[in-house]
């Protein structure tokens, strides 16, 4: 994202944020890098799909509709 910013010489674009459910961790970062358990395949699979469903209206649809169809879906907290 460093990147992006500087290339572009400005942090004012949109994009896309996917995040983490937040249970107090003590160490997020190995949770993050952490492998999925097999238990958690489904809601991963659900979740790319609904994130790739998001990406998708935001190209074809703009920012604001996006964020405003997928900013809080009940069943995918993952979602930022």
């Amino acid at each position: 994202m460093e990147s992006i910013i500087y290339q572009l010489n400005t942090e004012d674009f949109p994009r896309i944020r996917l995040g983490i459910d937040d249970d107090n961790r003590s160490d997020d970062v190995d949770f993050v890098l952490s492998r999925f358990e097999d238990a958690q395949l489904d809601e991963v699979e659900k979740t790319v799909n609904y994130a790739t469903e998001g990406a998708l209206e935001f190209i074809y649809n703009g920012i604001n509709r996006s964020m405003n169809k997928y900013n809080k879906h009940e069943n995918n907290n993952m979602i930022t």
